[in-house]
Order: structure tokens, then sequence, then C-alpha cells
């Protein structure tokens, strides 16, 4: 009877311990999606500011083009400008 009692406390505690473990299992499963929704989330910010970023990038470059045929303009009326002032063509006095 001793052997008995002896093997049932075993197998309790066998299945105790079991259970321990499932539910410690359940609960690392779940704060592990819990964690990884989390990460998703940030992740789809970042994705997105990165794009947002990308079309500011495409925006400051075009500008950054137009400014620089703006100054050869503003170049070439200086120079025109001056041209004519020097050949008395303009209105200015000197």
């Amino acid at each position: 009877m001793e052997i008995e009692i002896g093997i049932l406390i075993a197998v309790i505690g066998c299945l105790v311990g079991l259970a321990g473990w499932l539910g410690g299992r359940d609960k690392n499963v779940k704060d592990a999606a819990e964690w990884r929704g989390k990460v998703d989330a940030q992740l789809n910010t970042i994705v997105a500011t990165v794009a947002r970023l990308s079309t500011l990038e495409g925006s400051i470059a075009n500008n950054t083009q137009r400014m620089r045929d703006m100054d050869r303009r503003i170049g070439d009326m200086e120079r025109r400008c001056k041209r004519s002032c020097r050949h008395g063509g303009g209105s200015g006095t000197n």
C-alpha cells in the first residue's frame, strides 16, 4: 500500500507540474502575441514615416532644382541689365 500511495503522490505531482507549465506557456504565448502586436504597430508607424520622408525628399529635390533655375535666371537678368546700363540703354543713373 505504501508504494501505491507514493506512486499516486508522484503522479499527482507530475500533473500539477504539467498544469503549471502549460499555464505558464499559455501566458508566455499571450504576452508574446501582445508584444508582437505592439511591435507591429510601431513598425507600421515607422514605415508610414519613411514613406512621408521619401515624399518630402522628392519635394526638396524639386524645390532645389527650381531654386537653381531661378538663380540662373536672376544671374542672366543681372548680366543683361549690367550690359544694358553700360551701353547706355538703361534708364538708371550711374
